[in-house]
């Protein structure tokens, strides 16, 4: 596989990922994540498998060391993972999606200029 291709789909999976967790910011933040809380339920389990690092998926062993490098040990996503599965919608947990999706923006955009050739 070229470097491009292993770019775009680094740069799709994050992008998903990245969505996801607006998706749920936004369903949190507007009162919606009881309606939605599949979309709760489905970021809070794959931030546990990610935390995982028994864990052979190599999305989530590529997000687990991304999240760690960019968040420098602020991010715990296995702790964030369970508060979504628990249905906890506070501050906390607002607050930390938030800096998931500052995370993942940044590598988005990052990747997007590696494919560029930037």
């Amino acid at each position: 596989m070229s470097n491009p291709s292993v770019h775009s789909g680094l740069y799709s999976a994050v992008r998903g990922l990245a969505e996801l967790v607006d998706r749920v910011l936004l369903d949190l933040k507007s009162g919606l994540a009881t309606e939605r809380g599949d979309r709760r339920r489905q970021l809070g389990n794959l931030l546990v498998r990610v935390a995982d690092t028994s864990n052979r998926d190599v999305n989530s062993n590529v997000f687990r060391v991304l999240v760690r490098d960019s968040s420098k040990g602020q991010f715990d996503p296995g702790a964030v993972g369970k508060q979504l599965l628990a249905d906890d919608r506070g501050k906390d947990s607002i607050d930390k999606l938030e800096l998931l999706a500052g995370i993942l923006e940044i590598e988005r955009t990052s990747m997007l200029a590696r494919m560029r050739g930037r």
